[in-house]
């Protein structure tokens, strides 16, 4: 069976959708079967993986109940599977609130095909910048949940509310969701401010840090290899 990793942060420009790519690689490199699921309407993720943007059946489909998961899948060119979204998929926040089951509608997507359970070893979703409607279904459809944020003076902007709402999805909607733990991303170690930063950050979250800071550079594949070899 496979287990679902939900990449997720209310601040954009902190590194999910770079979060769930590298470490969607690094897991297809240790010879996993990878699934990408985009759930962002900026469709970053289909950008970066090249996929085609108007290809149909997409997420938003699956959402509504127009498609099973499995059509609406395809290769990539990095070894990795992906489910597309458009930006067709912001309607979801809308119409989404008169569906049965409308918090729930990504795992029914998800586990309704007995075929993708066995096929992928992982299952990564890539969230919007916000706590919607979408971000919930990703939350509650997950096994864990990776927080990336920024090693800068702003990082604990909207933390204490996103993990209230994780704690919240917890609860109500799904009970072996675990946060994994916060992953330091953008971290330049030749800017004096940095260190600073990491023990403010550590003050309060120490308990909860991933132990590899993805660092600016040209090393982001080797950081969350580390990551993947670590963690998985």
């Amino acid at each position: 069976m496979s287990r679902t990793i939900t990449i997720v942060n209310s601040q954009g420009g902190v590194g999910k959708t770079t979060t769930a790519v590298g470490l969607s690689r690094a897991l297809a490199r240790n010879n996993n079967k990878v699934l990408l699921v985009d759930v962002d309407p900026l469709t970053t993720l289909n950008q970066r993986l090249g996929a085609p943007p108007a290809q149909r059946p997409t997420v938003y489909e699956c959402l509504m109940g127009e498609s099973r998961a499995a059509d609406c899948i395809a290769g990539t060119a990095w070894g990795v599977d992906l489910m597309p979204a458009t930006v067709e998929l912001v309607k979801f926040e809308a119409e989404g609130l008169n569906l049965d089951r409308r918090d729930t509608r990504l795992r029914q997507v998800l586990s309704a095909d007995a075929d993708i359970q066995m096929h992928y070893d992982y299952i990564i979703v890539d969230t919007p910048a916000s706590m919607g409607l979408l971000t919930v279904n990703a939350l509650a459809a997950a096994h864990e949940v990776i927080i990336p944020i920024r090693c800068n003076y702003f990082a604990s902007n909207g933390l204490a509310s996103l993990l209230a709402m994780i704690g919240r999805v917890r609860q109500q909607l799904n009970p072996q969701l675990e946060l994994r733990g916060l992953l330091l991303t953008h971290v330049d170690t030749e800017l004096r401010a940095w260190q600073r930063n990491l023990d403010e950050i550590t003050k309060v979250y120490a308990d909860t840090l991933l132990p590899i800071p993805i660092v600016e550079g040209d090393g982001l594949d080797e950081c969350y290899t580390e990551l993947a070899n670590k963690l998985y």
